[in-house]
């Protein structure tokens, strides 16, 4: 069975390396546990951008809303006013 090379496979070890060297991976481990242990640690990375980028959609609506700026800025300048901040 032969192996075609691809420009991936560079990223990939320089990927795994970068993991071993951070502790993300067990260097000891196969390559496949290693694989898999990156493969999990990306999607949880991505599941966290995703994340962020909700609450930053979320934040400038809110801050698009002048209403509700307005309200927001009346409670925390009441809540300050009575001491609670």
């Amino acid at each position: 069975m032969s192996r075609i090379y691809t420009p991936s496979d560079d990223q990939i070890e320089h990927a795994l390396a970068v993991a071993v060297e951070r502790g993300l991976i067990d260097a000891t481990a196969s390559r496949s546990a290693q694989l898999r242990a990156l493969v999990l640690y990306a999607g949880d990375r991505l599941t966290e951008e995703q994340e962020r980028e909700e609450r930053r959609a979320a934040y400038e609506q809110i801050a698009e809303d002048e209403d509700r700026l307005d309200a927001i800025r009346a409670s925390v300048l009441a809540a300050a006013e009575d001491g609670i901040l």
